[in-house]
């Protein structure tokens, strides 16, 4: 018998041998080629697999302790949970680990129980059931490496169930028929042995593999050289304490000792699902790590209470409410992780946002400041204007006037504020205004206007600009008004030194001839009678030559002064040159008015002048021709005037006379009649 044992010893020394350099081969070949090996890994491998064996030989001996099936196969089974863990963070390098830990855990467990493994038990538990476990995970750790899974709550009831459910339906398989090769059940119970089976694993994996995952993992990380891309990078609060911890695991004895207290013994389990609020609170306290550490805590505490209160025939639904409490936990942990998650992102995205606002802030009140200057420089521009400057509302009221404006105004500013700008205008001048402000409402033209204000003889030129800072819309009107009074007087000066005779003020022949035309283009489109006087003074040459050029300078502005006496407002009256005045009469009602004014002037003429101290007399002769009557174009009309003329000096002149049709030639003793 000792010999058989010794044998046996040697065996399991060899394939425990043979294990530990797959294991080691497997561990170095399992990294993507991609991935750069930390040289400290190859001194910590040891280590890593001494943890790992140690922690699946606990768990392996908790499950021992605890079964209540006559095999590993009670309410749960914790080292299915660490097997996933294995294959998710190290691939099929956790395979052989899995296969190590399921060699050595019966060999060392088993005989304390008193039922030592057969070799046979134990190579096909080491090869089996991880084979099993890393065909159903290795597809799935490939996929899950590119998602953080365990913090995505769609993504953790949809695949990370499925993959636990698969796991464990073919670790059962695995197990029925191993059991079955070795000969260790009936058949008739191989179905109660696949559903604990089932159920245990499942249970073990929903509780322990995230534990681990959250847990375990980050602290191997720093010996791992690369990141897995399972995402365990815990966003919690500070996780609760040791006590915390142990009161959830005393509060399942604690639920499952009241039933028997008040004699609900057969209702037990439903007591057992108040378990889920103390769960609910750690997970909104603490966060997703704190939920899956107090989901081990009331699980194991759960196993316990199930065992020492004998609730051997309620496996089933203290099993159900394991799989609810460890959902439970997973998924507020996740949902209370996203929040922690959400809540940083916000504060991170609000401090970002700050800092942007204090940006944006700090340029605005640059230009605030800078506009606040340009308005201070404009406005001491515009007050200082030697312009007007005026702002209107769409409406033509005043909103603004300058120093400037209001000077040339001679108003206040409180007088022409929200008033019509118009109103300033001088009534003759208004119109030209109003037409301005209708095309700027209606077309938004800008233009030019000239005007004087109500209280001020100074012109004023405006130019008017429009302000449509939109397409849509008028806001108002821009004027600039400059003092032309200067130069208006200077040009009327000039146009008057050319169009007006600067001794006897009247027009002079060139206006004259102008406004000829005019009443000749009008008279022919109106069909009027239009009469032209051509007069010479009769004597004037001897007054000026006896009393001196400023006698006769005078006599000529008396002359023009009576004159403009006897004409009406159509009538024109000019000086052609040395004692010589012409008249166009227009719109004669008949002609003989036409001789009546040509009399008139006779008379007014014949009347003695006071020269200084010295009375003069002379007279005048003047000659009358008729639009159409005698010509129809200016010269010929003059010319007949200018005959007439001359016939009444040769009649014995201080007389008028019409034309009377005959070209007769001035001869030139005629021309020397005075």
């Amino acid at each position: 018998m000792l010999v058989k044992v010794q044998s046996q010893c040697r065996k399991w020394t060899f394939t425990c041998n043979g294990i530990m350099e797959t294991l080691l081969i497997g561990v170095k070949n399992s990294k993507p080629a991609e991935q750069a090996v930390n040289p400290a890994l190859v001194l910590t491998k040891p280590l890593l697999i001494a943890v790992y064996l140690g922690l699946y030989l606990v768990l392996f001996a908790s499950a021992a302790l605890l079964d209540q099936g006559g095999f590993i196969a009670s309410l749960w089974y914790p080292p299915a949970g660490l097997s996933v863990f294995g294959i998710l963070a190290f691939g099929w390098a956790g395979v052989v680990l899995d296969g190590l830990a399921n060699f050595l855990s019966p060999m060392l467990i088993s005989p304390l129980q008193g039922k030592p493994p057969t070799l046979e038990s134990l190579v096909s538990s080491a090869f089996l059931h991880p084979l099993a476990y890393g065909l159903v995970l290795m597809p799935l750790r490939k996929w899950l490496q590119q998602a953080e899974f365990i913090r995505q709550p769609g993504r953790t009831v949809g695949i990370f169930l499925i993959a636990a459910l698969l796991t464990a339906t073919a670790a059962a398989a695995v197990g029925i028929v191993r059991m079955l090769a070795l000969g260790r059940a009936a058949p008739d119970s191989l179905v109660d042995i696949g559903r604990a089976w089932l159920m245990g694993d499942f249970i073990g994996i929903l509780i322990f593999t995230p534990l681990f995952l959250l847990v375990l993992l980050p602290r191997l990380a720093p010996q791992l050289s690369t990141d897995l891309g399972i995402g365990t990078e815990a966003v919690s609060a500070t996780p609760p304490g040791l006590t915390s911890m142990i009161l959830l695991a005393v509060t399942p004895m604690l639920m499952l000792s009241l039933p028997s207290l008040f004699g609900y013994a057969e209702h037990s389990p439903f007591f057992a699902l108040f378990l889920l609020m103390p769960l609910a609170w750690v997970a909104l306290q603490w966060g997703l790590e704190s939920a899956v550490t107090g989901s081990v805590m009331i699980s194991s505490g759960l196993v316990v209470a199930a065992v020492l209160f004998g609730q051997q025939d309620n496996i089933i639904p203290y099993q159900l409410i394991m799989a609810a409490v460890a959902l439970t936990g997973l998924l507020l942990g996740i949902l209370v992780e996203n929040r922690n998650r959400l809540q940083i992102q916000l504060r991170e995205r609000a401090l970002r946002l700050e800092d942007r606002l204090a940006i944006k802030d700090q340029t605005l009140r640059k230009l605030y400041l800078e506009s606040a200057i340009t308005e201070q420089r404009l406005s001491a521009l515009i007050e200082a204007a030697p312009v007007g400057i005026a702002q209107l509302d769409p409406e033509g009221h005043c909103n603004y006037l300058n120093p400037t404006g209001l000077k040339m105004a001679r108003a206040n500013l409180e007088d022409v504020l929200g008033r019509p700008f118009i109103d300033l205008v001088h009534c003759d001048h208004r119109k030209k205004l109003e037409q301005l402000i209708l095309a700027s409402k209606e077309e938004w033209d800008d233009g030019r206007v000239e005007f004087c204000f109500n209280n001020s003889d100074r012109w004023l030129v405006t130019d008017w600009i429009s302000v449509t800072p939109s397409a849509h819309a008028l806001v108002g009107s821009i004027l600039i008004f400059v003092d032309i009074t200067d130069r208006y007087d200077r040009e009327q000066r000039l146009w008057n030194q050319a169009n007006f005779d600067s001794l006897t003020e009247p027009p002079n022949r060139q206006f004259f001839m102008e406004s000829l035309s005019q009443c000749l283009a009008r008279a022919h489109r109106n069909g009027d009678v239009l009469a032209i006087l051509w007069i010479d003074l009769d004597g004037f040459k001897a007054v000026n030559d006896t009393l001196g050029h400023s006698a006769g300078d005078i006599l000529l502005q008396e002359v023009a002064r009576r004159m403009k006496g006897r004409m009406r407002a159509s009538d024109t009256l000019a000086r052609m040159g040395g004692d010589e005045f012409a008249v166009i009469l227009y719109d004669l009602a008949e002609r003989e008015m036409a001789n009546g004014v040509a009399n008139d002037l006779v008379n007014l003429l014949s009347q003695p002048y006071l020269i200084g101290n010295t009375n003069c007399a002379i007279s005048a002769s003047i000659g009358i021709s008729f639009y159409p009557d005698h010509a129809r174009d200016g010269e010929a009309l003059l010319r007949h005037a200018d005959m007439a003329m001359y016939q009444a000096k040769i009649q014995g002149k201080g007389r008028a006379l019409e034309w009377s049709g005959e070209e007769a030639i001035p001869t030139v003793e005629h021309t020397r009649v005075q």
